[in-house]
């Protein structure tokens, strides 16, 4: 959370679980973030990043996931190191049960070395239950 004077002008959220990619399971963590326009410009939004980037090493995640539309987002994470993958990728939807598909850019961070080859193998991937 990031706040002046008071009010909220940022916050990003951080949740991690377990996928199964080919009989092999992986630690994946997702990244959510959101900046009040205002603010928007002034490098918060890639400090976050960098803070879920810090978290994620730290839970010994395999790797960091993030989705966008937005251009300026896709920038940063490029340049933070992440790689967009272009398998599709599916959730489970929380209240319905059913199987939907990401409709956002999917960006990821290898944060251990081989994970993203895995993931580009797979002919699609399934993140569990509801967006993360």
């Amino acid at each position: 959370m990031i706040k002046k004077d008071g009010k909220l002008i940022g916050q990003g959220k951080f949740l991690w679980r377990n996928l199964a990619l080919k009989n092999k399971k992986i630690k994946l963590a997702a990244f959510g973030l959101i900046i009040d326009r205002e603010y928007q410009g002034k490098g918060l939004g890639k400090n976050l990043v960098q803070l879920q980037i810090k978290e994620a090493v730290r839970i010994k995640a395999d790797i960091l996931y993030g989705t966008t539309k937005n251009p300026i987002a896709e920038k940063i994470l490029k340049n933070l190191g992440f790689v967009k993958i272009d398998i599709p990728v599916f959730y489970i939807e929380v209240l319905t049960k059913k199987k939907k598909k990401e409709e956002n850019n999917v960006y990821v961070l290898e944060i251990q070395k081989g994970i993203l080859d895995r993931i580009r193998k797979e002919k699609k991937l399934l993140i569990g239950d509801g967006l993360l």
